[in-house]
């Protein structure tokens, strides 16, 4: 009987586990999140790039209505109606036999100078900055995106070292308990154990809500609309830093913010064309026809208008145009700057991250990790003293916490390095770059 609610049990709970996973999977998010998903889920829900797109889809739709025709204007009037004497005429009294006088007109604006070209140019600028933007805001949230999961497992791994280096004291107040009875050791020497236990389980449980807050953080560029931090991270740093440095350094193309730039420039260049233009008066040509029954008239007329550029020359507009280009073109200038400067100092950091990361990975670790066991077991041999097993377990710690930190560095200045040179930030294979 106890045996089948067992079974009974497990059954339900593998279903529950089931359930869970195709529920996960129907919605796109996986149950485990390693970066690569992180990475395809902002690119789907994260709020600012779903604005940067929008700000596409606006440029798109100027850049049609800067190419359309100016729209004919079609005039109809009538006049000569009479108040106190009947408007009949020998002809008849139907609407079109009185004496009304009727006119029809068409008149077309026409463009010249120029104007619709540089029109189109401006607004052919404005798209490509825009998509530019929308690559650059991706880059950007790539990049932070990338640092924000590397956090989210810094807590973590931070908070596993000091819950585990809290049951390895907590072994050693047993072995203290068992040294007390036999008179080894004072009860101060094992109350000293058990406060530095205590000490570093409050610490673990402080690391795992900054654990928490690190993972609500990376819902929140992830698009999430109710983050809580319940989820699983399947990636490691070790693993990341190898794997996001496996790419780096391979050429790339040009970068969205100086594409972005240069577009800019395009499109402050057009409109300054274009307020030149401007101060060509566009005339308007207007083709009427006129039919009065009275003097049983039917003509056709012909008109043209067009504004006389006196007062007004639209000096202030190039002036104001001119300066946006000289800005722009200053911008251009700013963001190549920034690019050097960003590649530079990526560069240097990444070279010091990961020679750190090597270092605590083959040997720091390993030594800091043989002097804790060294010590552990002499000081359950009555062979150290506890501040000495007190001192190796420290050191110990600060060097498991210092490795994370390495491995964290190492990768975090990578996807710096990769999202500096516009290299995709992928962690499964090494980065490989579009074609131009």
């Amino acid at each position: 009987m106890f045996r089948s609610s067992l079974v009974g049990i497990a059954t339900l709970i593998l279903f529950a586990v089931s359930c869970a996973g195709r529920s996960a999977r129907a919605s796109g998010r996986p149950s485990r999140l390693s970066l690569d998903d992180a990475l395809r889920l902002a690119d789907e829900g994260n709020f600012d790039l779903r604005a940067a797109r929008g700000d596409v889809e606006v440029a798109l739709g100027q850049q049609r209505t800067a190419g359309q025709f100016p729209n004919p204007i079609l005039g109809l009037s009538s006049s000569k109606y009479k108040l106190t004497q009947p408007n009949g005429t020998t002809q008849g009294n139907s609407f079109f036999q009185r004496s009304y006088d009727s006119i029809a007109s068409i008149g077309q604006l026409v463009e010249v100078g120029g104007k619709r070209t540089q029109r189109r140019a401006s607004a052919e600028a404005a798209v490509a900055a825009a998509r530019a933007r929308l690559d650059e805001v991706r880059r950007q949230l790539d990049l932070n995106v990338t640092k924000a999961y590397l956090a989210a497992l810094l807590a973590d791994g931070n908070r596993a070292v000091l819950e585990n280096s809290a049951l390895s004291l907590r072994r050693e107040a047993s072995i203290a308990a068992a040294r007390l009875q036999a008179g080894d050791i004072s009860n101060a020497d094992r109350d000293q154990i058990e406060v530095a236990a205590a000490q570093l389980e409050l610490n673990a449980r402080s690391a795992a809500n900054a654990a928490l807050a690190a993972r609500i953080q990376l819902q929140l560029l992830l698009g999430n609309a109710n983050p809580d931090g319940q989820i699983q991270l399947a990636d490691t740093l070790s693993r990341l830093g190898h794997l996001i440095s496996s790419g780096v350094g391979i050429g790339a193309p040009l970068r969205p913010d100086i594409a972005a730039a240069r577009a800019s420039l395009a499109k402050a260049t057009a409109d300054l064309k274009l307020e030149k233009a401007n101060r060509i008066p566009d005339p308007t040509f207007q083709l009427q026809y006129e039919r009065e029954p009275t003097a049983t008239l039917q003509s056709l007329g012909f008109a043209m208008t067009i504004p006389l550029p006196l007062p007004n020359y639209n000096l202030g507009a190039v002036r104001t145009a001119r300066a946006a280009q000289l800005q722009a073109a200053a911008k251009v200038d700013q963001t190549q700057s920034i690019y050097r400067a960003d590649v530079a100092a990526a560069r240097g950091a990444y070279q010091e991250a990961n020679a750190r990361a090597h270092r605590y990975e083959e040997q720091i670790s390993a030594q800091a990790e043989r002097v804790r066991e060294s010590v552990s077991f002499a000081y359950a041999r009555g062979g150290a003293s506890l501040v000495d097993l007190l001192t190796a377990q420290r050191a110990a710690n600060e060097v498991r916490a210092a490795t994370l930190q390495a491995q964290a560095d190492r990768a975090s200045a990578a996807a710096a390095l990769s999202a500096a040179l516009n290299q995709p930030v992928r962690s499964t294979t090494p980065n490989r770059l579009p074609t131009r």
